[in-house]
């Protein structure tokens, strides 16, 4: 990769830095430092341009560090998510081949109680051949014949 030599001014002092990065990267990051040092000796002009760059440089070694810690927490927490995800992932797949299943049983239960539907009327209308004493509801009706009756018939 290209190496490239960019000019920094931080704190009035220059600086040649050699850097792989692009030379608008090389140039925010010097700004950004510039910018803390200068904040840091505003604040306390007695302090060497030395003390300067040591507290700038443990703060933003300090602010490393905390990205750091808080990347590699959302590290786990996306990972324990992931976990989880899976698991109602997995949870969620078995449901649907459960109701897949459930849904095939329902629909030959019904062809089953169809088929019976069908048997009954079957044996009712077979049934009223053989048995003209049914009604029209399909209930046997009782006949009551007396000798007398037979008798007369005769």
């Amino acid at each position: 990769m290209d190496r490239n030599k960019v000019k920094l001014t931080i704190c009035g002092s220059d600086y040649v830095i050699v850097s792989e990065d692009s030379e608008s990267y090389v140039r925010a990051i010097g700004d950004k430092v510039n910018d803390k040092m200068n904040s840091i000796l505003s604040k306390n002009p007695k302090l060497s341009i030395s003390t300067a760059a040591l507290l700038s440089a443990l703060e933003y070694c300090d602010e490393n560090t905390k990205s750091i810690e808080k990347t590699e927490n959302f590290r786990k927490q996306i990972k324990e998510y992931v976990s989880e995800v899976s698991k109602y992932k997995s949870k969620y797949e078995s449901a649907e081949i459960e109701i897949t299943n459930l849904r095939s049983k329902v629909e030959s239960l019904i062809r089953s109680l169809d088929k019976y539907k069908e048997e009954i009327d079957n044996f009712k209308n077979n049934r009223a051949d053989q048995c003209p004493a049914e009604d029209s509801k399909g209930e046997i009706v009782t006949l009551s014949v007396t000798q007398n009756e037979i008798a007369d018939s005769i």
